[in-house]
């Protein structure tokens, strides 16, 4: 084997590699500008740190496809890009710098601790794999909210937020879907913002779980001890 010919082989793979991994990160750099354009437009956008970088954030519309190994690479991008002291984990305030709502707010702190707490086991950070759940979730729900969302706003009012949470599977009197719309809506009296219906959504999935496990007969009632309510209330939270 002649040794220089290897190595200009070896160097002309080399340069194809190269260009390949350019041409990719172009089309992904125009992907993730048209992704950032529909997230604004449809009541989500990206935080100073992603736009600077020109990363994307977390999709509002954007369906979920597992990729290779598991992980979605565009999930993997996002990861980074939300991972800002690359500690391989995220954290609830590095999760709120990342996003914010069609009027420009924040997301609220609050939503976004709930947000983790959904599968950060108690650690109050989430790894690539739990991001990836949360990903998935999370784009459920703005689906839902996005479908009811009828101006584009960023705000949708109670008969809104009845009719995407039925598409979900929840049926509830008018009463309590307006005290929802109360709970977690703007206090300027706007409706309910993305932030307030992902809140929304996460408490009342852990506690329909809370209240599965002692309704062994899925009646719909229960018997509950006074500690093991509180204990309900207080684990959804957290």
């Amino acid at each position: 084997m002649d040794p220089k010919k290897s190595y200009k082989d070896q160097h002309k793979d080399q340069k194809k590699l190269e260009k390949k991994q350019e041409k990719y990160l172009k089309e992904q750099e125009k992907e993730f500008k048209k992704q950032e354009k529909e997230l604004r437009k449809h009541g989500v956008g990206v935080g100073q740190y992603s736009i600077h970088n020109n990363k994307p954030a977390m999709a509002y519309q954007q369906p979920y496809h597992p990729g290779a190994g598991g992980v979605d690479p565009q999930v993997a991008q996002w990861f980074a890009t939300v991972d800002q002291d690359r500690s391989g984990r995220i954290s609830a305030a590095e999760l709120q710098g990342a996003l914010m709502s069609s009027n420009g707010q924040k997301f609220s702190e609050s939503a976004c601790r709930l947000m983790i707490g959904m599968f950060d086991n108690g650690t109050g950070s989430i790894d690539i794999s739990g991001f990836q759940h949360l990903f998935q979730y999370v784009n459920q729900w703005l689906s839902a909210f996005r479908s009811y969302d009828s101006d584009q706003s960023g705000f949708i009012n109670s008969q809104e937020l009845s009719s995407a949470l039925q598409t979900m599977g929840y049926r509830f009197t008018p009463q309590f879907v307006d005290m929802l719309a109360t709970r977690f809506g703007d206090r300027g009296g706007k409706g309910l913002p993305v932030d307030g219906f992902i809140m929304s959504c996460i408490l009342i999935q852990k506690f329909t779980e809370g209240f599965r496990q002692k309704d062994a007969q899925q009646q719909g009632v229960i018997t509950i001890a006074y500690e093991d309510f509180l204990s309900l209330i207080l684990t959804a939270w957290t």
